[in-house]
């Protein structure tokens, strides 16, 4: 199961990168929201594949981005708590957020973590896992994140992966996702499902300010 989550994730992250790139016009100024300081797998797969450093801006909450640095010296990377985001002297042209949302907490502060991201912003690229397939690929476990945040929370407890628990992640429907989207203040240009065999993995939406 790991191995085929790896070949999905990889693909899945190729078709996203590849769309991005086709978003990104010539000298736009551009900043990836929610880098992660650990660098193993395809995490940060923007930063590995984009060879425009001086265009990009990295976002990441404050943690130990010692090993980051050293991997991407050229590009700028910016620490925050994850919710007071910093005061640009104005807004990028295009911003990236890979599976970040669901990390934010619930829904009403995913919605106000957006309208952050909308006031930075003037296009984005945003990614979620979709809540309803029956596999959850963080914890790696079947339909547990179909149960209420109690029931839930118990058997991640139970079975030895409490790391999931509580609040490490809000799941989101295609519904829900692009509500929150719009009560952000951003429109929705296009949206895109990635599928293997009848399953969404996960959505993408390309959104305007």
């Amino acid at each position: 199961m790991r191995k085929l989550k790896q070949i999905l994730s990889d693909r899945n992250r190729k078709k996203k990168f590849e769309l991005a790139l086709s978003l990104i016009k010539p000298n736009d100024t551009i900043i990836d929201i929610g880098v992660d300081s650990w660098l193993g797998g395809n995490t940060n797969y923007f930063e590995k594949w984009f060879n425009l450093p001086n265009q990009l801006t990295c976002l990441g909450v404050n943690s130990d981005f010692s090993e980051f640095r050293q991997e991407f010296p050229d590009f700028k990377l910016i620490e925050f708590n994850g919710t007071d985001f910093p005061i640009f002297e104005k807004k990028f042209d295009f911003a990236f957020s890979n599976a970040v949302i669901e990390h934010v907490g619930d829904k009403n502060k995913q919605v106000l973590w957006l309208s952050e991201v909308a006031k930075i912003s003037n296009t984005l690229l945003i990614t979620t896992p979709n809540r309803w397939l029956p596999f959850e690929t963080h914890s790696m476990t079947f339909f547990f994140h179909w149960f209420p945040e109690k029931v839930r929370n118990f058997f991640y407890r139970k079975i030895g992966k409490s790391q999931f628990a509580d609040n490490y992640m809000w799941l989101l429907g295609e519904k829900e996702f692009k509500r929150i989207i719009r009560e952000a203040g951003f429109e929705i240009i296009s949206f895109y499902k990635n599928r293997f065999l009848c399953f969404t993995i996960d959505f993408v939406a390309v959104c305007k300010c």
